[in-house]
């Protein structure tokens, strides 16, 4: 027992397993000889000045070993060395601004150097400075509503990356939207919106993704996840219906388990849903025709044979049945 609430874990390329935990604490656990864990509070935020900083949301890795850290209230920070036994901190500015309180959700690196953090007032994205990493500066992106391609809604949640490279950031209460990383970085960013106006989404209320190795998004939302395809604009939803209950989902993004089953994280517990169940839930069984009874005559027993009637001019009063073949329930 340490004593915090530990609300994201992150293990190192090191070995080593972070916990960022909310409100108070950042945690490192290193593995002793016999099977324990040494667990170290590291108090970076000590020379930060700012305690917002231990209210960790979320942590990811570059390709240097760097450990970048979203704090909700103090910005993000990156420590350079985090297998040192008192890890050092760098901070960043926004620009000109000195001011490093924003409320960082997500971080997301990618190979080619950029890293793009989900924050409360837009997104922050900078070029990473692998020579002097402390000369990193971030630019804000934030909703022009004198521009239909620009950032949905100031209240990003999360942000991934598909095999294809296009970014996709999840809003607070306007859908998804999608950008190239080129796009992301040049001087107007043109987004791409998937809302339930223009698309198959069914909640505008996007809380995490997943993206999956199919090319599906995994949406959390309020009270459902959706499964969606931005290339098709295809949706399955999974509600109350599916999930046999009222549900309230938590901001964590689902996790495939090793045996193929999804866990999908609740404010309270958690549900584990199969690859089966979740896949037979958008199937569309093939219909067959059982019977048809023209002017009131006797049916065909071969209708279930066929796949096309043809209804003359003269057989205007019939009466058409059908079974849908579909034994996943």
């Amino acid at each position: 027992a340490f004593g915090y609430r530990a609300y994201n874990l992150f293990q190192h390329s090191n070995g080593a397993i972070w916990i960022g935990c909310k409100p108070g604490a950042l945690l490192r656990l290193q593995k002793r000889a016999d099977g324990t864990y040494d667990i170290a509070r590291i108090n970076v935020y000590e020379s930060l000045n700012t305690p917002e900083c231990d209210i960790v949301y979320h942590m990811a890795e570059d390709s240097a070993g760097r450990l970048w850290i979203a704090s909700f209230g103090g910005g993000v920070y990156c420590l350079p060395e985090p297998e040192v036994e008192q890890p050092s901190c760098i901070t960043f500015t926004v620009g000109n601004n000195m001011e490093k309180r924003d409320k960082v959700r997500r971080i997301l690196l990618t190979d080619s150097g950029h890293i793009i953090c989900a924050t409360t007032n837009g997104l922050l994205v900078a070029r990473i400075d692998q020579e002097n990493i402390c000369r990193t500066t971030f630019r804000r992106l934030v909703r022009d509503g004198k521009r239909e391609a620009s950032l949905c809604n100031n209240a990003t949640m999360d942000v991934c990356r598909d095999k294809e490279g296009r970014i996709f950031i999840a809003t607070e209460n306007n859908g998804i939207d999608m950008i190239t990383e080129e796009s992301l970085f040049s001087e107007i960013p043109q987004f791409t919106h998937f809302n339930q106006n223009n698309s198959s989404l069914t909640s505008d209320a996007c809380l995490a993704m997943t993206m999956r190795e199919d090319g599906h998004l995994f949406v959390v939302c309020t009270d459902r996840v959706i499964d969606f395809c931005p290339d098709s604009n295809q949706t399955v939803t999974y509600s109350r219906t599916f999930w046999n209950k009222n549900s309230h989902f938590s901001e964590e993004r689902p996790l495939q388990l090793f045996d193929g089953s999804w866990l999908f994280g609740q404010e309270q517990g958690a549900y584990i849903a199969s690859q089966h169940s979740l896949q037979t839930r958008g199937y569309i069984p093939p219909l067959v025709f059982t019977k048809i009874s023209i002017n009131g005559q006797p049916s065909n027993p071969a209708i279930c044979l066929k796949d096309t009637l043809v209804i003359q001019p003269e057989e205007r009063n019939f009466s058409l049945s059908f079974a849908a073949l579909d034994y996943t329930d």
